[in-house]
């Protein structure tokens, strides 16, 4: 999974689709490239978990769109993956993730 503290070279080596999103973001691939992506997104004013959302939704359908843990998400993106999929996490599941962003 992709980590702010990565250069935007070593996802773009690691990640065949993270120079598409990047382009989407406007980061560029050859000034930012030994930049972390903490510091790229300070840069541009955009959201790291934003980029990081896009970047881990795109290596989950490189992979033939693995499942999604809940646990791992933000309420927000919880929100987000129900209202564009319509897909229901288990109630166990959202309140465990509430209950760990809220600790």
């Amino acid at each position: 999974m992709p980590a702010s503290t990565q250069s935007i070279r070593e996802m773009v080596a690691s990640q065949q689709p993270a120079a598409k999103i990047f382009e989407r973001f406007d980061i560029d691939l050859c000034l930012q490239a030994e930049s972390w992506l903490s510091r790229a997104c300070a840069e541009l004013q955009l959201s790291v978990d934003q980029v990081l959302e896009k970047l881990a939704d795109a290596e989950a359908q490189e992979h033939g769109g693995l499942p999604i843990d809940p646990s791992t998400l933000s309420i927000e993106r919880l929100i987000q993956l129900e209202t564009e999929s319509k897909r229901a996490f288990s109630p166990s599941m959202v309140t465990s993730s509430v209950t760990e962003t809220i600790k």
